[in-house]
This record gives structure tokens, sequence and C-alpha cells, in this order.
């Protein structure tokens, strides 16, 4: 995953945790947002509604949203650390 664009990280995510995200959006709503709306709403429901590395996916679409990507082992060590 890492160095993939945000379309590359989208599409990973829906392949992935489909029934998840789309458990209360309408597919065809969300593909027809523009990209940073579509990054958060998937991104959002990632880390709502998945395990560990759902969530670091979901972190890095939001972030990928506001035109930067987190590192996930930036994450780890700050979730290790308890900060």
């Amino acid at each position: 995953m890492p160095g993939e664009s945000a379309e590359e990280l989208l599409a990973h995510a829906e392949d992935r945790y489909r029934l998840k995200i789309f458990d209360n959006y309408r597919e065809q709503t969300v593909r027809a947002m523009p990209m940073p709306d579509r990054l958060r709403i998937v991104g959002g429901a990632l880390m709502e509604r998945t395990d560990y590395q759902g969530y670091v996916l979901g972190r890095r679409l939001v972030a990928a949203a506001v035109g930067f990507l987190i590192d996930p082992l930036r994450i780890s060590r700050i979730v290790s650390c308890g900060i």
C-alpha cells in the first residue's frame, strides 16, 4: 500500500470492505460525489466499522482528502505511545 495514489487506496478499500462501507450509503450516491467527499465518506466508514487495518486505511483516505497521506508506521507509534 505505501506509495499508492488516493484512487488506488479507494479502489482497494471498496474491494475489501464493500459491505461495511455501503451499509449506510448507496454506492451510486458515493460514486457520484467529488473525490475529496468520497474519500472522507469511505474513510469515515472504514474507521467506524472495520478492523485495525481498515482503520489505518480509513485514516489514509481521510488524510488524502485534505491533500496528504499519513504514514501508517507513524500512526502505530502514536497509538503505542498513548498520545
